[in-house]
């Protein structure tokens, strides 16, 4: 159900749980919502169920595909994987080389206008003449779009979490940057049905006001967890 050619489930780890997977459908429009489970998998009876239900014509297995095609049905998904063409090949070492882009920039805490500059831009020309490159504001809206993703993620974690009856310990810590301007980090503490221990960093937040009193921290911390 998971694996190529044609994969029925894609499986994501949850992000700052790499012992969660978030198992979506492969299926245009389909209504199933994503689950978040463990991991290993060990049974896919009720993922074959859910094709069985609500995708009759998407053969799950041989025997299945044999069925369809007896019954004089077109199967939905063939089991054949089509090689990619040329174009493809490209497109998907364009997608992996901006992502390697952003995460080099990231992880090494380097200034998005560095692959800007004409030393990097010869650099990577020299290594491949037909890599198409990208410029800083493409690689900040990549940035927005993962921060999205992840924000969005955080908060089906939660608030699934919550719905179950679980609850969430809240710690602060503030600081002042070479900046001088004053930030709050929250960070939410949990424990899963697994009891393991979950830490996830909520936000951090600019402090505006100088005078950092207790009913203007609580207003804040209220603006996080809103």
């Amino acid at each position: 159900m998971f694996k190529d050619p044609n994969p029925k489930y894609l499986r994501e780890v949850v992000p700052g749980q790499p012992q969660k997977m978030r198992v979506t459908c492969t299926q245009p429009n389909c209504d199933w919502k994503p689950k978040i489970v463990d991991r290993f998998i060990s049974s896919t009876s009720n993922y074959t169920s859910h094709y069985i239900s609500k995708h009759k014509d998407i053969p799950t297995s041989e025997k299945q595909l044999q069925a369809i095609v007896a019954a004089g049905r077109i199967p939905g998904q063939y089991f054949e994987k089509k090689p990619k063409t040329n174009t493809e090949q490209h497109a998907d070492y364009q997608a992996m080389f901006r992502k390697l882009q952003l995460d080099f920039i990231l992880q090494n805490n380097l200034s998005f206008r560095t692959i800007d500059q004409p030393t990097y831009i010869a650099l990577f020309s020299h290594l491949n003449p037909s890599v198409t490159l990208y410029s800083s504001r493409s690689l900040v809206r990549d940035l927005k779009k993962e921060f999205d993703k992840a924000h969005e993620g955080k908060k089906i974690q939660l608030g699934e979490h919550i719905a179950g009856g679980g609850r969430i310990a809240l710690t602060t810590d503030a600081w002042s940057a070479r900046n001088y301007h004053d930030y709050i980090a929250v960070t939410g503490h949990y424990q899963d049905k697994n009891n393991v221990h979950i830490s996830l960093l909520l936000d951090i937040v600019r402090l505006s006001n100088p005078i950092h009193s207790g009913v203007y921290l609580a207003e804040v911390l209220c603006e996080v967890t809103d």
